[in-house]
C-alpha cells in the first residue's frame, strides 16, 4: 500500500534509503508504516497490532515516529472528553494537536502529535519525538516531521482502506 502522505514528508528529507516491509495484516498501523524510509544501521521499525514506530535520521539526528490506530464509537465519553477543543473538518473528522514535553522522555524530549477521530469511529495518532525513543534525552531540537506532516500522514485516505 503506497501512503502518499508519508512518502511526501519523508521524501523531503536528504539520504534516506528504503527499508521494505513484509505486510500480513492489513489492519495494524504497521501497515501505514511500509513505506517510510530510514536511513542506516542504528534505525529501525518495529509494531504491533494498532501500534507501530520508526525511527528516522534525516541527518539531524534520530527522531521516534510513531502510528496507533483505534476504533472507538465517536460518542463515547472518553473520545468527547479528548477531542472537546479540536478542530473539526468539514467531513467530520476531530483532529486535535500538540507540542509538549514526552510523558516518560528523557531529557529535553518533546513529542509532537496529532491525534484525529473520523466520524466512523477510526482513530489514527501520529506522534514524533526529537529523541530516538521516549526514556532516551533529545538529541535534536525538534522531531523530524512538523506539525504539519504528522497531520498530513494521520488524514491519509490509506487508513480508512486499511481499517476495513
Amino acid at each position: 500500500m503506497a501512503l502518499e502522505a508519508v512518502d511526501a514528508a519523508l521524501d523531503s528529507m536528504p539520504l534516506l534509503v528504503v527499508v521494505p516491509v513484509e505486510l500480513r495484516r492489513p489492519a495494524t498501523a504497521r501497515t501505514a508504516l511500509c513505506r517510510l524510509r530510514t536511513r542506516s544501521a542504528g534505525t529501525g521499525m518495529a509494531g504491533s497490532e494498532g501500534f507501530g514506530h520508526l525511527v528516522v535520521d534525516d541527518g539531524r539526528g534520530e527522531s521516534l515516529i510513531a502510528v496507533n490506530v483505534q476504533r472507538w464509537n465517536p460518542q463515547h465519553p472518553n473520545m468527547a472528553k479528548l477531542f472537546r477543543k479540536a478542530d473539526t473538518l468539514p467531513d467530520g473528522t476531530r483532529v486535535s494537536v500538540s507540542k509538549a514535553a514526552a510523558d516518560g522522555g528523557g531529557k529535553g524530549t518533546v513529542e509532537w502529535s496529532v491525534d484525529t477521530l473520523r466520524p466512523d469511529g477510526l482513530r489514527v495518532v501520529i506522534s514524533a519525538l526529537n529523541a530516538p525513543a521516549y526514556p532516551l534525552a533529545a538529541i535534536r531540537k525538534e522531531p523530524a516531521l512538523d506539525t504539519g506532516q504528522l497531520q498530513q500522514i494521520a488524514l491519509d485516505p490509506a487508513w480508512q482502506r486499511a481499517s476495513r
